[in-house]
């Protein structure tokens, strides 16, 4: 299911005009690591759903959690340092900062 809403937003990613810059090779270690990551979080939730008791509670917790998969400074600048500090190991940004640092570091920079 992960590789086939990847696949999806690939194509109309770049039927709107998104184009890569670093190559194939950049942009294929990138769907690497977000299909990593989207396993990683597609095991929590179903840790999630096995210590809850019943459906409805499965989708209760799993409602709650949604909300932190968002919670990053990889959309907006941050200066308190209070927030910096709660974003610091965010999954989000660490995902977004992977993927930023392989390709940068694939170009020599």
């Amino acid at each position: 299911m992960l590789i086939w809403g990847l696949l999806i937003m690939t194509i109309v990613s770049f039927l709107v005009g998104f184009r890569l810059h670093d190559g194939v090779a950049n942009g294929l270690i990138a769907f690497a690591l977000i299909i990593v990551f989207g396993f990683a979080f597609e095991w929590v939730f179903i840790a999630t759903g096995l210590y809850a008791s019943n459906a409805q509670a499965a989708q209760g917790l799993a409602l709650i959690m949604v909300p932190f998969t968002f919670v990053s400074s990889a959309y907006v600048p941050v200066s308190p340092f209070y927030v910096v500090r709660s974003l610091v190991w965010s999954a989000v940004i660490v995902l977004v900062f992977a993927t930023i640092s392989v390709a940068r570091y694939r170009r020599g920079e």
